[in-house]
């Protein structure tokens, strides 16, 4: 258990959070930055797939415009038709045959033609199409029909529809277009030519344009019609902005950022369409979230780190006070011979010198202390020594004078008595020290 208030504690804390406040410095600049790049990149990835897509539609409806030019400059499809026009019902048989086969040669130039159908302005239709049990379907008031009649003779893009227009024989999404055909000699309209091709091809350019799981792609037509739309998973298609982009200029695209979504927008120059990219910001956002799972496992593995480190350097730090600590309990229970030894910072290498310095002076001057003590007891001891000596002749001769005393010999006696006078001032050291000269 760390000690906060320990200087391992403290350093430990100081360490760690500084660690951590530029980790979270750098991690949120890193996540900025990433997610600028991450919105750079889209920006600039969505420009890209519209402009490749506008340039493989502009590429794939140059040839569906050149099948009808085709049909329109084939000198021998019109005479046909002019001459179907005035030729009695009976023959018109074999100039039927020829005609199937002009437009069947033509079926045949390319795989993806689901059929080819021409009405003559007499109301007779000619048609070559995929399919088996193919009939003829009740088009004189239709939309597209109406549409198409419109024509003088440039390309009207009808769009794609769930199934053939004019026939019954296929039921797949199919790409509508055609013109007036006209006699070039007399330049007089003859009748009207409608080309049904796959879709599919127009579904698989759209995907181009998506650059993430719920992007959708929407073709308009000039009138804000919807020619075609691809939502990815099914999705719903979020909203376009009204009048938006205006008009574009060929190879221009246009970008808007809304709340929801990154809207790019590009023209087609061939159908007069414009292709828009709806990419919404949950896409942006699974990117990002990809950033910040990778970004929350370095953070994580920065942490561990960081407190290891900081665990690291505080007991660095902290481990040459702990010894010295230590030693200074071991000096307060007497002990003066231990030594501090610690390589570190040179601070604490000259506080750890001078407090060996100091605990060797003391034991030095304990050690003489002792010595000295030991000395003044061993004087004292001998002073007591030279004292007993003269209280016992002083004692004895005492007991010799009362000894004689007895016996009445007061001669003898005050000799003695004289000589006991002499031990009792020598062993006297007051009286001794304060004798006068004489």
């Amino acid at each position: 258990m760390i000690n906060f208030r320990s200087i391992h504690g403290r350093l430990f804390l100081i360490f760690l959070f500084c660690m951590l406040g530029l980790l979270l410095i750098v991690s949120l600049a890193y996540y900025q930055r990433a997610t600028e790049q991450i919105r750079n990149k889209v920006g600039v990835i969505a420009k890209k797939n519209i402009s490749q897509t506008v340039g493989l539609f502009d590429m794939q409806l140059k040839g569906y415009d050149s099948i009808t030019k085709s049909l329109n400059s084939n000198i021998e499809l019109t005479r046909l038709m002019q001459r179907f026009a005035v030729t009695r019902p009976e023959e018109t048989a074999d100039l039927e045959r020829r005609i199937t086969e002009i437009l069947g040669a033509i079926f045949y130039s390319r795989n993806d033609i689901v059929g080819i159908h021409v009405f003559t302005n007499q109301g007779k239709v000619f048609s070559y199409a995929r399919g088996i049990d193919v009939q003829l379907r009740d088009y004189a008031h239709e939309a597209w029909f109406a549409e198409l009649r419109q024509s003088t003779g440039e390309m009207k893009w009808l769009g794609v529809y769930p199934g053939s227009l004019a026939t019954t024989g296929f039921g797949q999404p199919v790409l509508a277009f055609g013109r007036q055909l006209i006699e070039y000699v007399g330049l007089r309209p003859i009748g009207y030519v409608l080309i049904e091709t796959e879709a599919d091809a127009i579904v698989s350019a759209l995907s181009n344009a998506s650059i993430g799981p719920g992007s959708n792609v929407v073709i308009r037509g000039p009138g804000g019609k919807d020619i075609i739309t691809a939502n990815a998973a099914g999705e719903e298609g979020l909203a376009i902005p009204a009048n938006w982009p205006g008009a574009l200029k060929d190879g221009e695209v246009a970008v808007r950022e809304t709340q929801d979504a990154t809207i790019t927008a590009a023209r087609i120059r061939m159908a007069d369409w414009t292709v828009y990219g709806v990419t919404p910001k949950r896409d942006l956002q699974l990117e990002l979230k990809q950033t910040q799972q990778f970004l929350l496992t370095v953070i994580i593995v920065l942490v561990a780190a960081a407190t290891v480190l900081a665990t690291l350097v505080s007991r660095s730090f902290s481990s040459p006070f702990k010894r010295l600590i230590q030693q200074m309990k071991q000096v307060e229970l007497g002990n003066f011979k231990g030594q501090v030894h610690v390589q570190s910072y040179q601070e604490l290498n000259v506080l750890v010198g001078s407090f060996n310095r100091m605990v060797s002076r003391m034991d030095e001057l304990i050690e003489r202390i002792k010595l000295a003590s030991i000395s003044e007891k061993n004087a004292q001891l001998q002073a007591l020594q030279s004292q007993v000596n003269p209280h016992f002749l002083f004692n004895t001769l005492d007991m010799i004078y009362w000894m004689l005393d007895e016996r009445g010999n007061d001669r003898l006696g005050r000799i003695i008595l004289a000589l006991s006078q002499i031990f009792r001032y020598s062993s006297d050291w007051k009286e001794a020290s304060r004798a006068t000269l004489r």
